[in-house]
């Protein structure tokens, strides 16, 4: 969350600082985004990266649930466990290790493919490129208000994809 806060940051900075007030503020706002996140991780984003460098990748719980997600997915493919089914069918073939309830698996992707299969897959080709072909289209207009609320959108839906 924190990297993508960033990204969007450094992403909005790029698209609109040219159109807001000339090409000299690129190189003024690169510079205060550079200074301003430089700030940021001295103040206060050293404990949050601490917690992710502390661990290591390998103990981390969700690479276990991934696995079993996926092993989950080849067990129910190609439909899928079903909409909502995820959190009874997990606990099902989750490991007896796993002393946890997970609900999640931390991951909307797998999560929803485990429960829809190849049409979640064929779902979300789709919304990818829907969103790519608007995006696309976003570059033939001139810059005006509603193309700023369109790029904010790309950048915003973008983002969230990531996260997902």
């Amino acid at each position: 969350g924190v990297a993508l806060t960033i990204l969007g940051l450094v992403l909005s900075t790029l698209m609109f600082a040219r159109h807001i007030g000339g090409k000299r503020s690129v190189g003024i706002a690169a510079t205060l985004t550079t200074i301003g996140v430089g700030i940021a991780i001295g103040i206060g984003l050293i404990p949050i990266l601490n917690r992710f460098i502390v661990k290591s990748p390998v103990e981390d719980l969700r690479w276990t649930l991934f696995e079993e997600a996926i092993r989950g997915i080849k067990i129910f493919s190609p439909l899928g466990s079903g909409p909502g089914t995820f959190q009874d069918i997990y606990r099902t073939i989750q490991p007896v290790e796993l002393l946890q309830f997970m609900n999640h698996v931390h991951n909307d992707y797998l999560e929803l493919v485990f429960e829809t299969g190849f049409a979640g897959i064929l779902i979300l080709l789709l919304i990818f490129l829907s969103v790519a072909q608007g995006w696309l289209n976003v570059y033939s207009y001139s810059w005006h208000t509603y193309r700023f609320v369109k790029v904010a959108c790309g950048i915003s839906l973008m983002l969230i994809s990531l996260h997902a």
